[in-house]
């Protein structure tokens, strides 16, 4: 029935039905049809399908024949399932690939992509270490991506405040100290990437001035047409640059296209991260409703994917809402949570919220390099 089905779809009008027919219908592995699913996955990808992209290419890398190229899909349908809010479904397919690794790039990719699924578990007392340690691996094999792995364990560090040494891990004054080692040259720093590297970096070892201007690029670069996979990565990191330039114009454009586009994408992991940090900045711009609303939807699809990740329930936007509201009860219960849950975490930067005043007024520092980092 489905070699049947497989022959009368258009291939030019219904690639991907065909695929998906073709794929039902083979007895065993077949490279021809897993290279049609693997193609498949790239157009559901950037139409926003990303758990169709995952199912692609978890079938695609049942049917490879060479263990290698297997390994690869099974790493990118891990991927994929990451993006779309499945981080279990990730770590599982992750395991399925491990002793299919053939080289050290691939072992590499791997590393990292287990210390990007700690992260998005809120696991940061181990991803920091896990990325740092990709990142190392990653700096003869692939230099680009060793600077994306050591942002992304920055990107945690600052997260996990103090307490992301409990696990082993590097703090964020030593990650940056390691960063200033794989940077290019000023003139070579074309990527938001490494925009924003060099800024934290020279935030957290050089001091403010030296940072500013790599922060103006790199916000400046986010601001702009960005591919959606560049905006989704790096738009906490803008928001934070955005914030030490005291640039709320910028800090608000970039937390909305970041919401826009995780929802287009359907990337349910950074999704509540994304409306986290937008509804901060509807509440202190005295926008409660409209922060109102983006916070539902967050805590809707932290139940829907039952993973809290790195914002907690509540996240710090739901706290700063009620204390603006002067809802002291209830503020205080979310704060205490919010502590307590961090701590379990290795989420040490939630401490700088224990000063909370609840006289209406609200004393509460926003997100920043300089609050995550204050207390070490």
């Amino acid at each position: 029935m489905h070699e049947a089905l497989a022959a009368v779809a258009d291939p030019e009008r219904e690639p991907d039905r065909r695929a998906w027919h073709r794929a039902a219908a083979a007895l065993g592995p077949d490279e021809s049809v897993a290279a049609e699913l693997a193609s498949s996955a790239e157009r559901a990808s950037s139409r926003g399908g990303l758990p169709t992209a995952a199912a692609f290419l978890t079938r695609a890398a049942e049917l490879t024949p060479d263990e290698g190229r297997r390994a690869g899909r099974l790493l990118a349908a891990a991927q994929a399932e990451l993006a779309a809010g499945a981080p279990g479904k990730a770590e599982g397919l992750l395991g399925q690939a491990s002793p299919l690794r053939r080289d050290l790039l691939a072992g590499a990719h791997a590393l990292r992509l287990r210390g990007e699924i700690s992260y998005a578990l809120g696991q940061l007392d181990e991803a920091p270490a896990l990325l740092v340690r990709a990142a190392h691996d990653l700096a003869t094999l692939d230099p680009g991506q060793a600077r994306d792995a050591l942002l992304e364990a920055l990107q945690a560090a600052l997260y996990a405040g103090r307490l992301g040494r409990s696990g082993g891990g590097e703090g964020a004054i030593e990650i940056a100290a390691a960063a200033s080692t794989m940077l290019p040259t000023r003139q070579s720093q074309t990527r938001v990437a490494d925009h924003l590297l060099a800024g934290f970096a020279a935030r957290l070892s050089s001091g403010y001035a030296a940072a500013v201007p790599h922060f103006r690029r790199g916000v400046s670069s986010l601001t702009a047409d960005q591919p959606p996979a560049e905006l989704l990565r790096w738009a906490m990191l803008g928001c934070l640059a955005a914030g030490e330039l005291w640039d709320s114009e910028a800090q608000h454009v970039l937390a909305s296209r970041w919401v826009q586009t995780a929802r287009e994408h359907g990337a349910l992991t950074v999704l509540p991260v994304a409306l986290n940090y937008l509804g901060w900045y509807e509440v202190i711009s005295g926008r409660f409703a409209t922060a109102e609303v983006l916070l539902t939807e967050e805590r809707e699809i932290l139940a829907a994917t039952g993973n809290k990740g790195v914002v907690g329930a509540p996240g710090a936007g739901e706290l700063l809402l009620r204390v603006w509201y002067s809802q002291e009860p209830e503020a205080r219960s979310a704060g205490a949570a919010y502590a307590r849950e961090s701590a379990q975490r290795g989420q040490g930067a939630a401490d700088r919220l224990r000063g909370v005043r609840f006289d209406g007024r609200a004393r509460l520092p926003g997100p920043g390099v300089a609050g995550a980092t204050r207390d070490r």
